[in-house]
Protein backbone atom coordinates (compact mmCIF):
# COMPACT_ATOMS: atom_id res chain seq x y z
CA UNK A 1 0.00 0.00 0.00
CA UNK A 2 1.72 3.02 -1.13
CA UNK A 3 0.59 6.69 -0.82
CA UNK A 4 -1.18 6.74 -4.34
CA UNK A 5 -4.50 6.53 -5.86
CA UNK A 6 -4.57 2.30 -6.04
CA UNK A 7 -8.87 2.61 -7.15
CA UNK A 8 -9.94 1.41 -3.89
CA UNK A 9 -11.39 2.98 -1.05
CA UNK A 10 -10.00 2.53 2.44
CA UNK A 11 -10.48 3.97 5.69
CA UNK A 12 -8.71 7.49 4.62
CA UNK A 13 -11.94 8.10 2.01
CA UNK A 14 -14.59 6.66 4.57
CA UNK A 15 -14.20 9.25 7.22
CA UNK A 16 -12.74 12.39 4.87
CA UNK A 17 -15.89 11.84 3.00
CA UNK A 18 -18.14 11.51 6.78
CA UNK A 19 -16.71 15.00 7.86
CA UNK A 20 -17.82 16.41 4.50
CA UNK A 21 -21.15 14.69 4.49
CA UNK A 22 -21.60 15.56 8.00
CA UNK A 23 -20.91 19.11 7.59
CA UNK A 24 -23.13 19.39 4.13
CA UNK A 25 -25.99 18.06 6.21
CA UNK A 26 -25.46 20.18 9.51
CA UNK A 27 -25.27 23.36 7.29
CA UNK A 28 -28.10 22.28 4.42
CA UNK A 29 -30.62 19.30 6.12
CA UNK A 30 -30.42 17.95 2.45
CA UNK A 31 -31.46 14.32 2.23
CA UNK A 32 -28.50 13.32 0.14
CA UNK A 33 -25.59 14.62 2.49
CA UNK A 34 -27.94 12.70 5.23
CA UNK A 35 -28.18 9.51 3.25
CA UNK A 36 -24.07 10.61 2.30
CA UNK A 37 -22.93 10.72 5.58
CA UNK A 38 -25.17 7.78 7.00
CA UNK A 39 -23.44 5.72 4.38
CA UNK A 40 -19.74 6.44 5.35
CA UNK A 41 -20.36 6.17 8.83
CA UNK A 42 -21.85 2.40 8.56
CA UNK A 43 -18.43 1.53 6.36
CA UNK A 44 -16.53 3.04 9.61
CA UNK A 45 -18.63 1.27 12.18
CA UNK A 46 -18.61 -2.34 9.71
CA UNK A 47 -14.13 -1.46 9.91
CA UNK A 48 -14.08 -2.07 13.64
CA UNK A 49 -12.04 -5.44 14.56
CA UNK A 50 -13.09 -7.72 17.37
CA UNK A 51 -9.98 -6.44 19.72
CA UNK A 52 -11.12 -2.68 18.38
CA UNK A 53 -8.92 -1.45 16.38
CA UNK A 54 -10.03 -0.01 13.11
CA UNK A 55 -9.51 -2.11 9.54
CA UNK A 56 -7.63 0.06 7.14
CA UNK A 57 -8.29 -1.75 3.87
CA UNK A 58 -9.78 -4.64 2.50
CA UNK A 59 -7.14 -6.74 3.44
CA UNK A 60 -7.37 -6.37 6.96
CA UNK A 61 -4.58 -4.55 7.71
CA UNK A 62 -4.76 -2.56 10.90
CA UNK A 63 -4.94 1.48 11.08
CA UNK A 64 -2.47 3.04 11.79
CA UNK A 65 -1.70 6.88 10.75
CA UNK A 66 0.78 9.36 11.26
CA UNK A 67 -0.89 12.02 11.86
CA UNK A 68 -4.75 11.16 11.96
CA UNK A 69 -5.24 8.00 13.90
CA UNK A 70 -7.88 9.72 16.27
CA UNK A 71 -9.65 11.18 13.42
CA UNK A 72 -12.26 8.09 12.18
CA UNK A 73 -13.55 8.41 16.07
CA UNK A 74 -13.71 12.50 15.77
CA UNK A 75 -15.96 11.89 12.80
CA UNK A 76 -17.96 10.04 13.89
CA UNK A 77 -18.57 11.85 16.89
CA UNK A 78 -19.42 14.63 14.80
CA UNK A 79 -21.64 13.13 12.69
CA UNK A 80 -23.13 11.80 16.31
CA UNK A 81 -24.05 14.89 16.92
CA UNK A 82 -26.51 15.59 14.11
CA UNK A 83 -28.14 12.11 13.13
CA UNK A 84 -31.73 11.69 14.47
CA UNK A 85 -32.52 8.16 13.98
CA UNK A 86 -32.19 6.23 17.72
CA UNK A 87 -30.95 3.07 16.10
CA UNK A 88 -27.80 4.57 13.96
CA UNK A 89 -26.82 6.69 17.30
CA UNK A 90 -26.52 3.65 19.16
CA UNK A 91 -24.52 1.84 16.91
CA UNK A 92 -21.96 4.51 16.00
CA UNK A 93 -21.73 5.24 19.43
CA UNK A 94 -21.02 1.41 20.36
CA UNK A 95 -18.05 1.85 17.98
CA UNK A 96 -16.81 4.99 19.18
CA UNK A 97 -16.91 3.05 22.61
CA UNK A 98 -15.16 -0.20 21.45
CA UNK A 99 -12.64 2.55 19.65
CA UNK A 100 -11.80 4.27 22.85
CA UNK A 101 -11.95 1.08 24.89
CA UNK A 102 -8.93 -0.35 22.58
CA UNK A 103 -6.71 3.07 22.94
CA UNK A 104 -6.82 2.68 26.72
CA UNK A 105 -6.04 -1.24 26.33
CA UNK A 106 -3.36 -1.55 24.22
CA UNK A 107 -1.58 1.79 25.92
CA UNK A 108 -1.79 -0.17 29.61
CA UNK A 109 -1.19 -3.68 28.51
CA UNK A 110 2.86 -2.91 28.85
CA UNK A 111 5.20 -1.51 31.05
CA UNK A 112 4.16 2.63 29.83
CA UNK A 113 6.00 5.14 32.92
CA UNK A 114 4.28 7.97 30.23
CA UNK A 115 1.10 6.50 29.44
CA UNK A 116 2.21 6.73 25.23
CA UNK A 117 -0.28 6.11 23.13
CA UNK A 118 0.60 2.24 21.71
CA UNK A 119 -0.98 0.96 18.53
CA UNK A 120 -1.20 -1.93 16.56
CA UNK A 121 0.12 -2.37 13.11
CA UNK A 122 1.13 -4.78 10.44
CA UNK A 123 4.71 -6.24 10.31
CA UNK A 124 6.01 -8.77 8.14
CA UNK A 125 2.70 -9.91 7.44
CA UNK A 126 1.84 -10.02 11.10
CA UNK A 127 -0.17 -8.17 13.05
CA UNK A 128 1.88 -6.41 16.28
CA UNK A 129 1.22 -3.79 18.92
CA UNK A 130 4.00 -1.28 19.67
CA UNK A 131 4.62 2.80 20.50
CA UNK A 132 5.80 3.73 17.28
CA UNK A 133 5.22 3.15 13.88
CA UNK A 134 7.45 0.47 12.30
CA UNK A 135 9.95 1.79 9.87
CA UNK A 136 9.95 -0.81 7.36
CA UNK A 137 5.95 -0.76 6.44
CA UNK A 138 3.95 -0.93 2.94
CA UNK A 139 3.95 2.52 2.73
CA UNK A 140 7.59 3.30 2.75
CA UNK A 141 6.94 6.31 5.28
CA UNK A 142 6.78 6.85 8.94
CA UNK A 143 8.32 9.69 10.23
CA UNK A 144 6.50 12.28 9.40
CA UNK A 145 4.73 12.06 12.26
CA UNK A 146 4.46 10.92 16.21
CA UNK A 147 3.22 14.18 18.06
CA UNK A 148 0.12 14.65 15.70
CA UNK A 149 -0.18 11.47 16.44
CA UNK A 150 -0.74 12.51 19.58
CA UNK A 151 -2.91 15.04 19.22
CA UNK A 152 -5.35 13.82 17.57
CA UNK A 153 -5.95 10.88 19.77
CA UNK A 154 -5.63 13.21 22.85
CA UNK A 155 -8.82 15.22 20.92
CA UNK A 156 -10.62 12.03 20.38
CA UNK A 157 -10.30 11.12 23.75
CA UNK A 158 -11.54 13.97 25.29
CA UNK A 159 -14.38 14.50 22.68
CA UNK A 160 -15.12 10.28 23.82
CA UNK A 161 -14.77 11.28 27.58
CA UNK A 162 -17.94 12.85 27.61
CA UNK A 163 -19.74 10.36 26.09
CA UNK A 164 -18.73 8.10 29.08
CA UNK A 165 -19.56 9.90 32.16
CA UNK A 166 -21.51 8.05 34.29
CA UNK A 167 -20.98 4.85 33.08
CA UNK A 168 -19.57 1.94 35.47
CA UNK A 169 -16.92 0.16 32.90
CA UNK A 170 -14.06 0.50 34.20
CA UNK A 171 -11.97 0.84 31.47
CA UNK A 172 -14.00 2.60 29.25
CA UNK A 173 -14.67 5.82 31.81
CA UNK A 174 -14.36 9.31 31.65
CA UNK A 175 -11.34 9.56 33.89
CA UNK A 176 -9.19 6.98 32.69
CA UNK A 177 -9.62 8.77 28.76
CA UNK A 178 -8.89 12.16 30.05
CA UNK A 179 -5.75 10.51 32.06
CA UNK A 180 -4.74 9.00 28.40
CA UNK A 181 -5.38 12.74 27.12
CA UNK A 182 -3.55 14.05 29.23
CA UNK A 183 -0.68 11.77 28.59
CA UNK A 184 -0.18 12.11 25.49
CA UNK A 185 -0.54 15.97 25.60
CA UNK A 186 2.00 16.48 28.42
CA UNK A 187 4.30 14.41 26.71
CA UNK A 188 4.62 17.11 23.30
CA UNK A 189 5.23 19.84 26.61
CA UNK A 190 8.06 18.02 27.76
CA UNK A 191 7.07 15.42 30.12
CA UNK A 192 8.91 12.53 27.90
CA UNK A 193 12.38 11.15 28.52
CA UNK A 194 14.45 13.82 27.70
CA UNK A 195 12.31 16.13 29.91
CA UNK A 196 12.14 18.62 26.30
CA UNK A 197 9.04 20.78 25.29
CA UNK A 198 8.38 20.24 21.19
CA UNK A 199 6.81 23.51 21.26
CA UNK A 200 9.63 25.57 19.91
CA UNK A 201 9.95 28.54 22.27
CA UNK A 202 8.59 27.00 25.21
CA UNK A 203 10.33 25.20 28.04
CA UNK A 204 13.91 23.80 27.29
CA UNK A 205 16.29 21.60 25.58
CA UNK A 206 14.66 22.11 22.51
CA UNK A 207 16.87 21.06 19.27
CA UNK A 208 17.59 24.00 16.64
CA UNK A 209 15.65 22.89 13.73
CA UNK A 210 18.58 21.90 11.02
CA UNK A 211 20.90 23.60 12.69
CA UNK A 212 23.86 21.39 11.54
CA UNK A 213 23.50 22.52 8.16
CA UNK A 214 21.87 25.85 8.69
CA UNK A 215 22.78 26.88 11.81
CA UNK A 216 18.97 28.87 12.37
CA UNK A 217 15.83 27.64 14.67
CA UNK A 218 12.51 27.39 14.41
CA UNK A 219 9.67 29.78 14.66
CA UNK A 220 8.25 29.88 17.91
CA UNK A 221 4.90 27.99 19.23
CA UNK A 222 5.75 25.53 16.10
CA UNK A 223 6.01 21.69 17.11
CA UNK A 224 7.88 19.24 15.82
CA UNK A 225 7.58 15.73 14.52
CA UNK A 226 8.86 14.15 18.20
CA UNK A 227 10.53 11.41 19.20
CA UNK A 228 10.22 7.67 17.17
CA UNK A 229 11.80 4.24 17.23
CA UNK A 230 15.18 3.57 17.14
CA UNK A 231 16.93 3.42 14.05
CA UNK A 232 17.79 0.58 12.51
CA UNK A 233 15.21 -1.34 13.73
CA UNK A 234 12.36 -1.90 11.38
CA UNK A 235 9.50 -2.72 13.31
CA UNK A 236 9.83 0.40 15.22
CA UNK A 237 10.92 -0.90 18.24
CA UNK A 238 12.81 1.03 20.98
CA UNK A 239 12.90 5.03 21.11
CA UNK A 240 15.35 7.35 19.51
CA UNK A 241 15.91 10.64 19.37
CA UNK A 242 18.94 12.96 17.57
CA UNK A 243 20.10 16.10 19.10
CA UNK A 244 22.76 16.18 16.50
CA UNK A 245 22.58 14.14 12.84
CA UNK A 246 24.28 16.25 10.68
CA UNK A 247 21.56 17.45 9.00
CA UNK A 248 19.24 14.36 9.87
CA UNK A 249 17.61 15.92 12.79
CA UNK A 250 15.16 16.96 10.79
CA UNK A 251 13.31 13.76 11.50
CA UNK A 252 13.01 14.46 15.02
CA UNK A 253 12.61 18.60 15.25
CA UNK A 254 10.97 19.61 11.82
CA UNK A 255 7.80 21.92 12.62
CA UNK A 256 4.72 20.49 10.33
CA UNK A 257 1.11 21.91 10.41
CA UNK A 258 -0.51 18.43 11.49
CA UNK A 259 1.44 18.55 14.96
CA UNK A 260 0.19 22.01 16.04
CA UNK A 261 -3.34 21.45 14.14
CA UNK A 262 -4.13 18.52 16.23
CA UNK A 263 -2.68 19.84 19.69
CA UNK A 264 -5.01 23.24 19.06
CA UNK A 265 -7.48 20.65 18.13
CA UNK A 266 -6.94 19.01 21.67
CA UNK A 267 -6.92 22.70 23.52
CA UNK A 268 -10.05 23.26 21.83
CA UNK A 269 -11.95 20.03 22.54
CA UNK A 270 -11.03 20.77 26.15
CA UNK A 271 -12.53 24.62 26.04
CA UNK A 272 -15.75 23.47 24.58
CA UNK A 273 -15.87 21.14 27.76
CA UNK A 274 -16.73 24.09 29.50
CA UNK A 275 -19.39 25.25 26.87
CA UNK A 276 -20.95 21.45 27.49
CA UNK A 277 -21.27 21.51 30.96
CA UNK A 278 -23.01 25.04 30.99
CA UNK A 279 -25.53 24.16 28.29
CA UNK A 280 -26.27 20.93 30.78
CA UNK A 281 -26.65 23.43 33.39
CA UNK A 282 -28.91 24.97 31.23
CA UNK A 283 -30.80 22.00 30.26
CA UNK A 284 -31.13 21.62 34.03
CA UNK A 285 -33.29 24.60 33.86
CA UNK A 286 -37.10 24.65 33.24
CA UNK A 287 -37.44 25.52 29.29
CA UNK A 288 -38.59 29.00 29.13
CA UNK A 289 -40.87 28.16 26.48
CA UNK A 290 -42.83 25.22 25.16
CA UNK A 291 -43.21 25.36 20.66
CA UNK A 292 -45.30 23.22 18.54
CA UNK A 293 -44.55 23.26 15.24
CA UNK A 294 -46.88 21.81 12.46
CA UNK A 295 -44.40 20.47 9.52
CA UNK A 296 -45.19 18.66 6.10
CA UNK A 297 -43.86 15.77 6.01
CA UNK A 298 -43.36 15.27 1.93
CA UNK A 299 -44.11 17.18 -1.19
CA UNK A 300 -42.23 19.46 -2.81
CA UNK A 301 -41.75 21.95 0.36
CA UNK A 302 -39.93 19.30 2.31
CA UNK A 303 -36.50 20.48 1.82
CA UNK A 304 -37.09 23.91 3.49
CA UNK A 305 -38.93 21.47 5.96
CA UNK A 306 -35.88 19.78 6.91
CA UNK A 307 -33.63 22.88 6.94
CA UNK A 308 -36.22 24.78 9.28
CA UNK A 309 -35.79 21.84 11.38
CA UNK A 310 -32.13 21.45 11.90
CA UNK A 311 -31.86 25.26 12.47
CA UNK A 312 -34.92 25.42 14.91
CA UNK A 313 -33.57 22.46 16.66
CA UNK A 314 -30.12 24.35 16.94
CA UNK A 315 -31.95 27.12 18.33
CA UNK A 316 -33.81 25.65 20.70
CA UNK A 317 -30.88 24.09 22.36
CA UNK A 318 -28.59 27.12 22.20
CA UNK A 319 -31.69 29.06 23.89
CA UNK A 320 -33.35 26.67 26.42
CA UNK A 321 -36.68 26.06 24.77
CA UNK A 322 -38.09 22.73 24.05
CA UNK A 323 -40.13 22.38 20.57
CA UNK A 324 -42.22 18.99 19.15
CA UNK A 325 -43.22 18.59 15.56
CA UNK A 326 -46.15 17.17 14.34
CA UNK A 327 -46.72 16.16 10.60
CA UNK A 328 -50.49 15.77 10.68
CA UNK A 329 -53.05 17.44 12.89
CA UNK A 330 -55.05 14.92 13.75
CA UNK A 331 -53.88 14.85 17.50
CA UNK A 332 -54.13 18.60 18.20
CA UNK A 333 -57.17 19.34 20.32
CA UNK A 334 -57.57 21.98 23.43
CA UNK A 335 -55.83 19.36 25.59
CA UNK A 336 -52.88 19.12 24.10
CA UNK A 337 -52.10 22.87 22.79
CA UNK A 338 -51.91 23.63 26.72
CA UNK A 339 -48.60 22.44 26.55
CA UNK A 340 -47.24 24.94 24.21
CA UNK A 341 -46.68 28.70 24.67
CA UNK A 342 -45.97 29.06 20.60
CA UNK A 343 -47.48 27.15 17.67
CA UNK A 344 -45.38 27.30 14.29
CA UNK A 345 -47.00 26.61 10.98
CA UNK A 346 -44.05 25.55 8.77
CA UNK A 347 -45.51 25.07 5.39
CA UNK A 348 -48.49 23.37 6.54
CA UNK A 349 -51.85 23.93 4.48
CA UNK A 350 -54.71 25.06 6.73
CA UNK A 351 -57.39 22.48 4.98
CA UNK A 352 -57.82 18.90 5.71
CA UNK A 353 -57.83 19.74 9.53
CA UNK A 354 -60.64 17.74 11.21
CA UNK A 355 -63.08 19.11 13.56
CA UNK A 356 -61.79 18.89 16.89
CA UNK A 357 -58.42 20.07 15.68
CA UNK A 358 -59.60 23.18 13.78
CA UNK A 359 -61.56 24.52 16.74
CA UNK A 360 -59.09 24.03 19.43
CA UNK A 361 -56.67 26.11 17.01
CA UNK A 362 -59.45 29.16 16.64
CA UNK A 363 -59.63 29.06 20.26
CA UNK A 364 -56.14 29.47 20.89
CA UNK A 365 -55.96 32.13 18.85
CA UNK A 366 -58.86 33.59 19.56
CA UNK A 367 -58.56 33.58 23.34
CA UNK A 368 -54.70 34.37 23.41
CA UNK A 369 -53.62 31.32 25.13
CA UNK A 370 -50.21 31.11 23.16
CA UNK A 371 -48.65 33.11 19.93
CA UNK A 372 -48.52 32.01 16.30
CA UNK A 373 -46.05 32.29 13.61
CA UNK A 374 -47.18 31.09 10.00
CA UNK A 375 -44.99 30.45 7.06
CA UNK A 376 -45.98 29.97 3.21
CA UNK A 377 -48.40 27.38 3.06
CA UNK A 378 -50.45 28.43 5.63
CA UNK A 379 -52.25 31.23 3.12
CA UNK A 380 -53.24 28.34 0.74
CA UNK A 381 -56.79 29.36 1.50
CA UNK A 382 -59.25 28.13 -1.01
CA UNK A 383 -60.80 24.81 -1.94
CA UNK A 384 -58.20 22.23 -2.32
CA UNK A 385 -57.84 18.72 -2.42
CA UNK A 386 -61.93 17.98 -1.99
CA UNK A 387 -61.82 20.11 1.12
CA UNK A 388 -63.53 23.46 1.24
CA UNK A 389 -61.65 26.69 2.03
CA UNK A 390 -61.73 27.38 6.04
CA UNK A 391 -63.42 30.33 6.68
CA UNK A 392 -61.95 31.28 10.06
CA UNK A 393 -58.18 31.18 8.75
CA UNK A 394 -59.33 33.55 5.55
CA UNK A 395 -60.66 36.07 7.63
CA UNK A 396 -57.01 35.63 9.90
CA UNK A 397 -54.98 35.80 7.18
CA UNK A 398 -57.20 39.34 6.55
CA UNK A 399 -60.13 37.94 4.52
CA UNK A 400 -57.65 36.52 1.41
CA UNK A 401 -57.95 33.87 -0.82
CA UNK A 402 -54.76 31.93 -2.76
CA UNK A 403 -55.42 33.01 -6.63
CA UNK A 404 -51.69 32.40 -8.32
CA UNK A 405 -47.86 31.50 -7.86
CA UNK A 406 -44.68 32.01 -9.97
CA UNK A 407 -44.40 28.49 -10.52
CA UNK A 408 -41.00 28.91 -11.78
CA UNK A 409 -39.94 31.40 -9.06
CA UNK A 410 -38.34 34.55 -8.67
CA UNK A 411 -36.20 37.02 -6.81
CA UNK A 412 -37.86 40.08 -5.53
CA UNK A 413 -36.36 42.69 -3.42
CA UNK A 414 -38.73 43.08 0.43
CA UNK A 415 -39.12 46.40 2.13
CA UNK A 416 -39.98 46.86 5.67
CA UNK A 417 -42.77 49.12 6.68
CA UNK A 418 -42.85 49.02 10.47
CA UNK A 419 -39.36 49.15 11.02
CA UNK A 420 -40.29 49.68 15.05
CA UNK A 421 -41.91 46.04 15.27
CA UNK A 422 -39.75 43.68 17.25
CA UNK A 423 -39.93 40.79 14.83
CA UNK A 424 -38.08 43.39 12.24
CA UNK A 425 -35.16 44.71 15.03
CA UNK A 426 -31.99 44.26 13.21
CA UNK A 427 -33.19 43.55 10.19
CA UNK A 428 -32.29 45.82 7.11
CA UNK A 429 -34.96 48.07 5.84
CA UNK A 430 -34.74 45.95 2.18
CA UNK A 431 -33.00 42.83 1.38
CA UNK A 432 -33.71 40.11 -1.12
CA UNK A 433 -35.10 37.11 -1.09
CA UNK A 434 -33.26 35.01 -4.07
CA UNK A 435 -35.95 32.04 -4.89
CA UNK A 436 -39.70 32.32 -4.43
CA UNK A 437 -42.97 31.78 -5.76
CA UNK A 438 -44.85 35.07 -4.57
CA UNK A 439 -48.39 34.14 -4.33
CA UNK A 440 -51.46 36.14 -4.98
CA UNK A 441 -54.59 36.30 -3.75
CA UNK A 442 -58.47 38.28 -4.60
CA UNK A 443 -57.26 41.36 -2.52
CA UNK A 444 -54.71 42.75 -0.23
CA UNK A 445 -55.52 41.55 3.45
CA UNK A 446 -53.66 45.18 4.23
CA UNK A 447 -57.72 46.95 4.91
CA UNK A 448 -57.97 43.75 7.48
CA UNK A 449 -54.37 43.51 9.15
CA UNK A 450 -50.88 45.36 9.99
CA UNK A 451 -48.61 45.24 7.08
CA UNK A 452 -44.74 45.08 8.17
CA UNK A 453 -43.21 44.29 4.84
CA UNK A 454 -43.94 44.17 1.40
CA UNK A 455 -42.43 42.99 -1.86
CA UNK A 456 -41.58 45.34 -5.31
CA UNK A 457 -43.11 43.31 -7.69
CA UNK A 458 -41.19 45.71 -9.95
CA UNK A 459 -37.79 43.84 -8.72
CA UNK A 460 -38.77 40.12 -9.81
CA UNK A 461 -36.09 38.63 -11.67
CA UNK A 462 -36.90 37.57 -13.97
CA UNK A 463 -39.74 39.53 -14.21
CA UNK A 464 -43.22 37.61 -14.14
CA UNK A 465 -47.06 38.98 -15.21
CA UNK A 466 -48.02 37.28 -12.05
CA UNK A 467 -48.70 40.16 -9.70
CA UNK A 468 -51.05 41.62 -7.62
CA UNK A 469 -50.48 45.04 -7.14
CA UNK A 470 -50.17 46.33 -3.32
CA UNK A 471 -48.45 43.13 -2.41
CA UNK A 472 -47.94 42.83 1.23
CA UNK A 473 -45.64 39.32 2.50
CA UNK A 474 -45.55 40.43 6.32
CA UNK A 475 -48.21 40.72 8.35
CA UNK A 476 -49.76 40.63 12.17
CA UNK A 477 -53.69 40.55 12.76
CA UNK A 478 -54.30 43.06 15.84
CA UNK A 479 -57.63 42.01 16.46
CA UNK A 480 -56.87 38.72 17.20
CA UNK A 481 -55.53 37.81 21.11
CA UNK A 482 -52.40 35.91 20.13
CA UNK A 483 -49.58 37.66 19.33
CA UNK A 484 -49.41 36.55 15.66
CA UNK A 485 -47.35 36.85 12.35
CA UNK A 486 -47.13 35.37 9.18
CA UNK A 487 -44.04 35.62 6.78
CA UNK A 488 -44.90 34.74 3.13
CA UNK A 489 -41.62 33.31 1.94
CA UNK A 490 -40.81 29.72 2.90
CA UNK A 491 -40.63 27.62 0.05
CA UNK A 492 -36.61 27.58 -0.40
CA UNK A 493 -33.93 26.12 1.74
CA UNK A 494 -31.33 28.42 0.83
CA UNK A 495 -33.23 31.05 2.90
CA UNK A 496 -31.74 29.82 6.57
CA UNK A 497 -28.53 31.05 4.59
CA UNK A 498 -30.03 34.81 4.17
CA UNK A 499 -29.10 36.56 7.59
CA UNK A 500 -32.26 38.71 7.36
CA UNK A 501 -35.04 35.78 6.73
CA UNK A 502 -33.01 33.72 10.49
CA UNK A 503 -33.31 37.34 12.09
CA UNK A 504 -36.77 37.77 11.40
CA UNK A 505 -37.38 34.12 12.16
CA UNK A 506 -35.48 34.39 15.36
CA UNK A 507 -37.14 37.74 16.48
CA UNK A 508 -40.72 36.40 15.76
CA UNK A 509 -39.80 33.31 18.18
CA UNK A 510 -39.26 35.51 21.02
CA UNK A 511 -41.96 37.80 20.18
CA UNK A 512 -44.64 35.63 19.69
CA UNK A 513 -43.71 33.04 22.50
CA UNK A 514 -44.27 35.82 25.47
CA UNK A 515 -47.49 37.03 26.12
Amino acid sequence: MNYADDHKENIIDDYCALMAATELWKATGKSKYADAARKRAANLRNRISPAGYFIANDQGRPFWHAADAGLPVVALMRYLSVETEQDLKAKTLNVIRQSLSYNLQVTNAVANPFGYARQTFKYNNTIQDGFFIPHDNESGWWWQGENARLGSLATAAILGARLNKGRTVTANNAEALNVYADNQLSWILGTNPYNMCFMYGMGGKQVPYMAALFGHGSQRGGISNGITGKDGRGDGSGIDFKTEAKGNEWRWTEQWLPHAAWFLQAMTAMADEHVVEQQKVSANKSPRFSVLALAENGGHHINYTKRAKVWLNTLATDSNFVIDYVTNTDTIDSTMLKRYQLIIQLDYAPYAWKPAASQAFEKYIDLGKGGWIGFHHATLLGEFDGYPMWQWFSDFMGGIRFENYIADFASGTVNLEDRGHPALKGVSPKFTIQKEEWYTYNRSPRPNVKVLANVSESTYQPDSKIKMGDHPVIWTNPEKKSKNIYIFMGHDPGLFDNPNYTRLFRNSIFWAAQK
